[in-house]
């Protein structure tokens, strides 16, 4: 199992930085050959509201925005669209929109409509935003596209959070899903490790080298404000929250061995999970909250272990390959993502099996992947990978037919964790 602690000391700053320009740039690298047909027609007053919403939809791999120089017509609202000028450039969906100024706010107005059936909209609603909101309002307008248009809330509103390292100065990241508006929650000359979202998308857990040893902090996302929870001698590492927020799985070293422990966040009560002799570690929570998953080589090798938690009892749940590692479950609990190794192959892939019916897909072989998280609507993973020297973001759908990559001109970017829906 990859090393994941170490012991260093630390200098340490808090920021609440918001770059105007982002620190990765989503670029769709393989999507779905059937995918569908829309036009998102230049709002009036478009302050690029349109683009982000092309964007978004291009990015999800199961749209194919038109370009604006190809469109017939340049409609702002339902009763002006002509749908046989879409039908005959063969587009299935139209949006079109208006941004208005009301004072310090911006009002967006927007119609989404099917080409083939009639000008009464399937979707006309309107958002009130600052600027400064802008850009969210256009993420949520592409998500209520999405929702409408596949049946699946979309992803476009959410945030990743990723440790950047740059040249050995490592920040803890928040960024949109899209890579823009990355803000550092916390900058340091030493290691930053494995950052976990509560399920109110509020707080980030993650673990930070100082005082010669790894602590564990949560931190408050809009304030940076932190709050230490763990800071025993040896190994503290790989935090998950429980799905109320009110317990957090941590890896201890405590008693010699790595193994698995449960703090409750209203008392600080530590509660033992497991007890043996082997590495017991990367714990990662059902959404029910009834067991979790972990990581073991009790077995002579890596694999994922299946914990009861009102017995603390556990069963192997993994047997395809030589290694797999770093589980978690996806949103409904039927399946979990994990880093994979197979028996035919070198390096690290990511993997998906299905918990019924025991079914494993190999989503990712790049042979250095790493990190794997669902997205909160159980469509996509995001994970870590290596093209050339340097660590970049990689997200993949859940049946392997989209692809897309989160280039960073800034350093190496590693451990990414998807945020649960904020809205």
């Amino acid at each position: 199992m990859k090393k994941l602690l170490v012991v260093c000391s630390i200098f340490f700053t808090l920021t609440c930085v918001s770059p105007a320009y982002a620190a990765l740039n989503l670029t769709l690298t393989q999507g779905v050959s059937s995918a569908l047909p829309i036009a998102v027609v230049p709002f009036a007053n478009d302050n690029n509201l349109s683009t982000i919403v092309s964007s978004d939809l291009n990015n999800s791999g199961k749209f194919k925005a038109l370009d604006p120089s190809l469109m017939p017509a340049k409609p702002t609202d339902a009763n002006e669209v002509n749908l046989d000028q879409w039908k005959n450039i063969k587009q299935n969906d139209v949006v079109v929109g208006t941004i208005s100024s009301e004072g310090n706010q911006y009002r967006i107005h927007f119609q989404l409509l099917d080409v083939y059936k009639s000008n009464t909209p399937l979707l006309d609603q309107s958002m009130v935003v600052s600027k400064s909101q802008l850009r969210q309002g256009a993420h949520h307008v592409s998500d209520l596209v999405y929702q409408m248009l596949t049946g699946t809330k979309g992803i476009f509103s959410t945030r990743i959070a990723y440790i950047l390292n740059n040249q050995g100065q490592y920040s803890l990241e928040v960024a949109d899903y899209d890579g823009y508006s990355p803000k550092a929650i916390l900058v340091s000359n030493q290691p930053i490790l494995s950052p976990a979202w509560s399920h109110d998308g509020k707080k980030i857990a993650y673990v930070s080298y100082e005082k010669n040893n790894s602590h564990i902090y949560i931190s408050t996302v809009a304030t940076g404000v932190r709050r230490l929870v763990s800071n025993f001698p040896g190994i503290n590492g790989a935090p998950a929250f429980s799905p109320n927020d009110n317990q957090l799985a941590l890896v201890l070293s405590k008693g010699g061995n790595t193994n698995i422990f449960e703090i409750n966040l209203n008392n600080n009560a530590i509660t033992q999970l497991s007890s043996d002799s082997a590495i017991n570690t990367e714990p990662s929570f059902a959404p029910n909250g009834q067991s979790l998953l972990f990581t073991s080589d009790r077995g002579g090798s890596p694999q994922i272990y299946r914990m009861n938690l009102s017995d603390h009892q556990s069963n192997r749940i993994s047997f395809n390959g030589t290694y797999n590692a770093r589980a978690s479950f996806s949103p409904d609990g039927s399946q979990i993502v994990m880093l994979h190794a197979g028996s035919d192959t070198t390096g690290y892939g990511i993997g998906l099996q299905d918990l019924q019916s025991s079914a494993f897909l190999v989503l990712d072989n790049s042979g250095d992947d790493q990190s794997p998280s669902f997205a909160p609507n159980g469509q996509m993973v995001i994970f870590a990978t290596k093209t050339g020297i340097h660590r970049q973001l990689a997200l993949v759908s859940t049946d392997g037919r989209i692809k897309l990559r989160l280039p960073s001109d800034q350093g190496d970017v590693q451990e990414p964790v998807w945020s649960p829906f904020l809205n």
